[in-house]
């Protein structure tokens, strides 16, 4: 693992200085600590916002960046007004990450930071990511995966060095809920974020509530279903049907990461 850590550093080093797209998961976190390690006053980190995030994501963004000390930015990101990505095809999170990336590259340049890096690691080239392939094309760097981490590297390293959210579940944005080809909006974020808090602070963190349409389809760890059957379905079920769903199922297959892209070839 130390060879690891070293080679993300001597990456780190080589970019006399970097942005890096911060958005509070423990691959940025991580990647945004060594860089601060390294780079020092030639590091920042910027996150970009929209109805996509929730607000508990925000808040902790804010959290970390004020806990270290890092240089943080926060700027908006309007891809809700992009009628492609509203659309939401399989290439939504490639219109994502153009939109997102094109604005801190900008920002990049005006500042004069010779690099901008992203938090991805090898286990995200195993998923559906244009997103990835289109950034990676803009010349953006993935330090993570040019140093060999996985998810388990990432989180194993976090809880060595004391990262307060080493075993953080992944929460990529709330458009990611919608199945390709439903309309994304701000009424269906809005109950996607309201029906997952609602079943987070009810001690499930790893959940993913997928909307198609008037059915909401829950995915929880596969081992917590029969506790969650027994214990709070009547409520969640109540509190769901209150936000407008007609019907609300668990997915017995249980979560997984990126559900929605197994309908692609």
């Amino acid at each position: 693992m130390n060879q690891k850590i070293d080679k993300l550093k001597s990456i780190l080093a080589t970019y006399k200085s970097v942005i890096i797209g911060f958005s509070g998961g423990i691959d940025s976190t991580l990647l945004c600590y060594y860089a601060n390690e390294v780079l020092k006053n030639k590091f920042l980190a910027i996150t970009a916002i929209s109805e996509t995030i929730t607000e508990e994501e925000i808040s902790q963004v804010k959290e970390l960046s004020s806990l270290y000390g890092w240089p943080h930015k926060i700027i908006m990101s309007n891809e809700l007004s992009n009628d492609n990505f509203i659309a939401n095809t399989p290439e939504r999170c490639k219109i994502c990450k153009d939109i997102r990336f094109k604005e801190i590259l900008k920002l990049a340049q005006e500042l004069d930071y010779k690099v901008v890096a992203s938090g991805d690691n090898i286990d995200d080239l195993k998923d559906y990511r244009p997103g990835y392939v289109h950034i990676k094309s803009l010349g953006v760097k993935s330090p993570l995966i040019e140093a060999g981490m996985s998810k388990y590297d990432i989180r194993t390293i976090a809880k060595e060095i004391g990262l307060p959210n080493y075993n953080k579940p992944s929460n990529p944005c709330l458009a990611t809920r919608l199945p390709y080809g439903t309309k994304i909006t701000i009424e269906n974020l809005q109950k996607i974020a309201i029906a997952e808090k609602f079943i987070n602070d009810l001690g499930y963190l790893e959940v993913r509530v997928r909307h198609h349409n008037d059915i909401a389809r829950i995915e929880l760890l596969s081992t917590e279903i029969v506790d969650f059957i027994s214990l709070h379905s009547s409520i969640v079920n109540k509190k769901l049907k209150s936000l407008g769903y007609k019907y609300v199922t668990i997915d017995i297959q249980g979560y997984r990461v990126g559900s929605l892209n197994e309908v692609l070839a």
